[in-house]
């Protein structure tokens, strides 16, 4: 569990600041207030019109929906496996006399078959309400994936002999009944959908980053459709140049982080014509790095016909996709669950060492147990990370960091112990349980951290691209090594790749890997001081 503080900026030398730790409550969130995008590619000379002066930011006169297009899918793969199991019980009802809970192999069976249906049809068809199909098509495709699901099934109960009749009946009533309940199903799932677009409370909701006739024209046909809820523009030019109807300004570049962080925006369409295609680049590059979809209005850049054919379509926005969201829907939900859980268990688990340290703590030094240092998290917002204090209380010149060095004075002897160990880092489980980190995840840093006397920002392009994830205690980088001071802008760069790989390739069994690396070998290390 690392820390590029260790031997960098754990600075818990404090003033005035690090009085008020004996006092504050432990767990008070702050509320976040850093500006978001401030690299170099936001601020071209192409992007920006300096006769301007922006209004100030309005707040969206269009309705927002409730429900994304997420809980809609979730509804849909539910509805499908409630057909399956419905008709397994009513078939075997109609066949039996009798519940099919009475059945062992009946339940199984029937569970079994619901998770072979979501699995085909994830395969016919992943995006089931991403690109306008009525409900005769949904429903089609389901019943294929039913039927290529449990053709299997079918075959071996027609040649199996050791099949009694009755469950052979059973089998083949069960794919009839199915076949029908999934039909209907999603007929009436995708009209209650239709119904739920109709009245606001069910869309997709696009921000259009430009402005000029590309952003004007990309927001006047996103009103048209259905389904698409385009919340306002986000202007690298003259606002006034793009307004269509009674879509807001929402703001400039500079907003676009905080206007994430505020608002479900499940997408982000980059139509700036006024751009040069050098900054119309170079902007999206940065953009890619936000927790967000990120799409190109086809007429904003100069593309060959075949890549612009590309471009969705189908009760769609026609554009080109850029960048997905790394982790998002179920995906996200079952991370945020894992880490939360396993940290309020680790918490329960390490209760007593915690209280033990908290005690060595108060006896080696005078001042608080828990120390607090800003950090950036989940879309550049910044929060207060907690760890263990090692340091002995002392005043500090405002602005200066004093960075932590390896034998470090000020470091009195239990504490040397908690940071060799990395025992110190344990009180950010606290931090996960609050929702603003991960148990596993990229190291979150000081909006003040260097490298060869840069920010981290201004050293690698992609830095701001590991706040697509929330941070967390131990990562990828640190298990391979790239943990410790932080000198040289190599040293930044590998932790940014390393980061950048786990976001990319996230699976549980990553995370497992990771918690084995990090409990084998992760807690002592050369670099942690």
């Amino acid at each position: 569990m690392e820390h590029q503080d260790k031997g960098g900026f754990d600075t818990e030398t404090t003033g005035p600041a690090d009085a008020q730790l004996a006092s504050h409550p432990a767990l008070a969130r702050p509320v976040p207030s850093r500006p978001a995008l401030a690299h170099p590619a936001l601020a071209h000379p192409a992007l920006a019109h300096p006769a301007v002066a922006h209004p100030a930011v309005a707040h969206p006169a269009v309705a927002r929906p409730i429900l994304s297009r997420w809980h809609f899918q979730t509804a849909v793969y539910l509805g499908d496996t409630v057909a399956v199991l419905a008709a397994a019980a009513f078939s075997f009802l109609a066949v039996n006399g009798t519940a099919p809970s009475q059945s062992r192999a009946a339940c199984v069976a029937a569970l079994v078959m619901s998770l072979v249906l979501n699995c085909v049809v994830r395969a016919i068809d992943r995006h089931p309400s991403d690109r306008g199909h009525p409900a005769p098509s949904s429903a089609i495709k389901a019943a294929l994936g039913w039927i290529v699901g449990a053709s299997p099934v079918l075959l071996f109960a027609a040649a199996s002999p050791d099949l009694s009749d009755p469950r052979r009946t059973w089998v083949f009533a069960w794919f009839a009944t199915a076949l029908a309940f999934i039909i209907a199903m999603r007929m009436a799932v995708a009209h209650a959908g239709a119904a739920l677009m109709r009245s606001g409370r069910l869309g997709h909701t696009i921000c259009v980053v430009g402005s000029g006739q590309e952003a004007k024209a990309c927001a006047a046909l996103a009103v048209k459709l259905a389904g698409i809820v385009p919340l306002g523009f986000i202007a690298c030019g003259d606002p006034d140049s793009g307004i269509v109807s009674n879509i807001p300004f929402l703001g400039t570049l500079s907003d676009v982080a905080r206007l994430l962080r505020e608002n479900r925006v499940d997408e982000l369409v980059v139509a700036a014509s006024s751009a040069s295609q050098d900054a119309l680049w170079s902007l999206i590059a940065e953009l890619r790095c936000l927790p967000v979809k990120l799409s190109i209005w086809p007429e904003s850049v100069m593309l060959p016909i075949s890549w612009k054919a590309t471009a969705r379509s189908g009760g769609e926005l026609p554009v080109l996709p850029v960048a997905d969201v790394p982790l998002h829907g179920w995906r996200w939900m079952l991370k945020d669950l894992q880490d939360r859980t396993l940290a309020l268990l680790l918490t329960l688990f390490c209760a007593p060492v915690l209280v033990a340290i908290a005690v060595g703590i108060k006896l080696s030094s005078r001042g608080p147990v828990f120390f607090r240092q800003v950090r950036e998290g989940y879309c550049g917002a910044e929060f207060q990370i907690f760890k263990f204090r090692t340091m002995h209380m002392a005043p500090e010149k405002s602005g200066e960091l004093t960075l932590t060095t390896k034998n470090d004075p000020r470091i009195f002897r239990f504490g040397a112990i908690l940071r060799k160990t990395s025992l110190d880092e344990l009180p950010q489980l606290l931090n996960v349980i609050l929702g603003d980190m991960w148990l596993i995840g990229p190291r979150p840093h000081s909006p003040l951290a260097t490298a060869s006397g840069r920010l981290y920002a201004d050293t690698v392009l992609q830095y701001a691209a590991r706040h697509r994830v929330k941070p967390g205690i131990t990562g990828w980088a640190q298990v391979k090594g790239w943990r410790g001071p932080t000198v040289t802008a190599e040293q930044i760069e590998q932790r940014v790749a390393h980061d950048l790989f786990y976001i990319e390739n996230w699976s549980p069994l990553l995370d497992l890997r990771i918690l084995v690396m990090t409990a084998t070998h992760g807690f002592v290390h050369e670099n942690a001081f």
